[in-house]
Order: structure tokens, then C-alpha cells, then sequence
């Protein structure tokens, strides 16, 4: 093969990126007693971003997408409450883990005691945030990296 092409290639797309942002989102019955039950639902693409990126604008760009996902669409809170207190779960996804009622809103203190007794349902909600930038999978560390948060929330 010809280097030279090779090189050429290189440089044309070292600079220009296409990032994928998709979110899939499993409901699972959680018993205080015994743990995870079973899945009772699962949705493989609750939401969809793409955008054309440079080099110069792919950290806000990134921040952007990801605060809109995890603020408005999963309502966890802000990318910064993510970064100071989840865990890196996955090595190619950002899963975020939030305990809710069966219409999917955070329980109240009292539902919790009920559900500590058997009286009540709970679900843990995992949403799995995979970020591809040009076909390939980057997980929470890079992602930490290339938002420049690093820093920031070390962990």
C-alpha cells in the first residue's frame, strides 16, 4: 500500500470527527431482600445524537450533548454530579444507575422504608451512553479526557 496515501488520509481525518451518541435504557425489578429480579424492560435506543466535529470544538461540543442527555433526558442531574458520583462501570459506555418507581420518577424516603419491607416496588434504571467517535468506542476515562474534566473529577 502507498504510505504516502496513507499519510494523506491520516491528515484529512486527524482534524474532523463524526460522533455517535447512543442511549439505551433497561428497567429492572430490585427486591431489598434479593437483589435484581428481572429485566422488565428494555429500550435500545432511547435517544440518538450525531455531529460533524473538529479538533476545536469537539470538547463543548461533547459537553453540549452529553449534559442535554444526562440533565433533560434521563434527569440524573448535572455532567458534573455524574462525574463526582458515578463509578466507571463499563470500559465503552457511560452507565448511569438511578433507583425508581414503576412511572419512573425518584422515590420518596417513605417508598424507600416501604420497599425495605416488601410493600413497595422499586427498579434500578440503568442507562448505558455509548460514545463512538469516528466508528470507534471511547469510554468514561477518554470521555473525561477530551471534555477536559479530568482534573476535575478524578476519581
Amino acid at each position: 500500500m502507498n504510505n504516502q496515501a496513507i499519510q494523506n488520509l491520516n491528515d484529512k481525518i486527524a482534524n474532523n470527527y463524526h460522533v455517535q451518541i447512543r442511549v439505551s435504557q433497561s428497567l429492572i425489578l430490585d427486591s431489598y431482600e434479593e437483589g435484581e429480579i428481572e429485566e422488565v424492560s428494555f429500550i435500545k435506543c432511547l435517544d440518538e445524537q450525531t455531529m460533524q466535529t473538529t479538533s476545536e470544538d469537539i470538547s463543548k461540543r461533547l459537553q453540549d450533548c452529553l449534559s442535554y442527555i444526562i440533565e433533560d433526558l434521563i434527569e440524573y442531574g448535572s455532567l458534573e454530579k455524574y462525574f463526582e458520583e458515578c463509578f466507571n462501570y463499563s470500559d465503552d459506555a457511560i452507565i448511569i444507575l438511578r433507583s425508581v418507581t414503576e412511572g419512573g420518577r425518584l422515590p420518596t424516603e417513605e417508598e424507600i422504608e416501604l420497599w425495605r419491607k416488601g410493600d413497595f416496588q422499586l427498579f434500578n434504571e440503568y442507562s448505558h451512553v455509548n460514545i463512538k467517535i469516528n466508528g470507534v468506542s471511547i469510554g468514561q476515562d477518554l470521555t473525561k479526557e477530551i471534555l477536559n474534566m479530568e482534573k476535575h473529577y478524578e476519581q
